[in-house]
C-alpha cells in the first residue's frame, strides 16, 4: 500500500518518542448511496461521524438536510456528528443561513485566506460539543482547524474531535524568513502539523480526526 495516511502523516523521530512509538490511525471507509444501507443497520446503535468537503456549505445546506432526513427515515439513523470542511464561511456571512433542525451548529471563520476556507461541525442533540482550544493558528496559513469536547448520555467517556482542512497548495514553494531556504508547502505543512499530532498521543481522551487534507492516496495490490 502506496502513501499510506499512516506513513504520510507519520511523527518524525525525535529525543521525545522511542524509534517504535508511533501514532496510527484507523483509516475511515468510504459509502456511497448503494452502500450506505448496510452502514446504517450496521451502525445504528453506535456513534455516527459524517465529514465531507462542503466547497460552500451555503450552496449544499439543503442537500445536507436531506440526507440527514433521508437517512433518518428510511433507516431510522442518527448522524451525531457533520463536519464540513471548506465551508466558504467568511466575516458578514449570515450562519443562520446553514443551521440544521436537531443539531448546534459549531463554525469557524476562514483561517486561511481566500473565501474558500471556514469550518463547520454540526452536533446532534443527543451531545453536547464544547469547543476546545487545540489547534493555534496556523502561522503560514496554509491549514485551519476546529476542535470539540463531546459528551453525553451515549458517551461512556468524552471524546475530543478534531476537523481538519488543508488546501491544496503542495506545490508551491516560500521563504518564511531571510534565516530560512525556501521550503514546500507540505514541508511546512507537517511541521506545523506534526505538533498536534503529538498533543493527539499524549492526550488519554479517544479522538475522532476528520477533515480534508487533500493528499492524493492511491492503493496498489501488493502482488
Amino acid at each position: 500500500m502506496a502513501n499510506n495516511l499512516n506513513s504520510i502523516l507519520q511523527m518524525e523521530n525525535d529525543s521525545e518518542f522511542e524509534d517504535d512509538d508511533e501514532i496510527l490511525f484507523k483509516l475511515s471507509q468510504y459509502f456511497d448511496d448503494q452502500t450506505i444501507k448496510k452502514f446504517c443497520e450496521k451502525n445504528n446503535n453506535g456513534l455516527n461521524f459524517m465529514s465531507l468537503n462542503g466547497e460552500s456549505v451555503f450552496k449544499k445546506i439543503d442537500m445536507i438536510r436531506q440526507k440527514i432526513a433521508f437517512l433518518a427515515k428510511k433507516y431510522n439513523f442518527i448522524i451525531h456528528v457533520i463536519s464540513i470542511q471548506e465551508g466558504w464561511i467568511t466575516e458578514g456571512r449570515p450562519l443562520s443561513q446553514i443551521e440544521i433542525d436537531n443539531y448546534k451548529l459549531h463554525p469557524q471563520l476562514n483561517q486561511i485566506g481566500g473565501q474558500k476556507g471556514g469550518i463547520a461541525v454540526y452536533v446532534h442533540n443527543s451531545l453536547k460539543g464544547e469547543p476546545i482550544k487545540y489547534f493555534e493558528k496556523s502561522p503560514s496559513s496554509l491549514w485551519e482547524g476546529l476542535s470539540l469536547k463531546l459528551t453525553g448520555e451515549i458517551l461512556k467517556n468524552p471524546i475530543n474531535v478534531h476537523t481538519v482542512y488543508r488546501p491544496p497548495r503542495e506545490n508551491n514553494k516560500r521563504r518564511l524568513n531571510d534565516h530560512y531556504p525556501e521550503k514546500t508547502n507540505h514541508e511546512i505543512f507537517m511541521e506545523e502539523f506534526e505538533p498536534c499530532l503529538s498533543k493527539i498521543k499524549q492526550d488519554n481522551t479517544d479522538s475522532v480526526l476528520l477533515g480534508d487534507l487533500n493528499y492524493n492516496f492511491y492503493f496498489r495490490d501488493k502482488h
